[in-house]
Parts: C-alpha cells; sequence; structure tokens
C-alpha cells in the first residue's frame, strides 16, 4: 500500500486473490440463506443509522444512500 503503481499479470492477480479470499482464517463462506440473513440484518442496521444521524449527514446523503442501497438490491453484485 501507499507504495506507487505496479503492474501485475491478470492471471497472478486472479491468483493471488483467491489465495486471500478462500482463507478460512479470514472469511466464512455462508449459505445463500445466511448470506440473505445477514444482507437484510445490515440494511436494517444501515437504515437505522440514516434515521438516527440523518441530522448530521443531512437528508440528500441520507437519500442518497438509502437510493443505491435499494437500486443495488436485486443483485449483490451490482
Amino acid at each position: 500500500k501507499g507504495l506507487g503503481p505496479c503492474a501485475v499479470l491478470y492471471e497472478q492477480y486472479v491468483e493471488d486473490c483467491l489465495v486471500h479470499l478462500l482463507n478460512t482464517s479470514v472469511y466464512e463462506q455462508l449459505s445463500e440463506e445466511e448470506a440473505r440473513e445477514a444482507t437484510t440484518t445490515l440494511k436494517a442496521q444501515i437504515l437505522q443509522w440514516l434515521e438516527d444521524f440523518e441530522h448530521v449527514v443531512g437528508p440528500k446523503v441520507a437519500e442518497f444512500i438509502e437510493h443505491h442501497m435499494n437500486s443495488n438490491a436485486s443483485s449483490p453484485y451490482g
């Protein structure tokens, strides 16, 4: 980090990512049901946070966040 630009072959990049992402000491693989439940919980927490702190972030920011959460809800991949 912070060392400037670098170049990595795509194949090496994918391999490095998979080594990291498949490390079970870092990540836990969830079932689809667990992932959906976690997503529902997180969305509720974010909406509650927006309600609690809209006076701090402002209504436009809260509206922007909620809009984009809703527009991305149909696919977790964007």
